[in-house]
């Protein structure tokens, strides 16, 4: 157990038993509950990576597609 969890537990003990159930339950609530992406990011459409790689106004070539495991791995096999 980690420091942080000990004051965590020590610190429920000072309290209530009623106030340290309540407590207990919604710490593990949270703690089960898988978290769930803000509004903000459900709301993103699925292309957002695409406009923001098109908004970088990289320099590459026109043939980029044909020529990009080249640039990245330096694969010239099959030219």
């Amino acid at each position: 157990m980690t420091d942080t969890s000990r004051q965590l537990m020590k610190a429920l003990e000072r309290l209530p038993e009623d106030e340290q159930d309540r407590l207990a339950a919604s710490l593990l609530a949270r703690i089960d509950r898988p978290e769930q992406p803000s509004e903000a990011e459900q709301e993103k459409p699925l292309y957002e990576p695409f406009r923001v790689a098109l908004e970088a106004d990289l320099d590459l070539p026109d043939d980029y597609s044909e020529t990009y495991e080249e640039d990245l791995y330096g694969n010239t096999a099959d030219r």
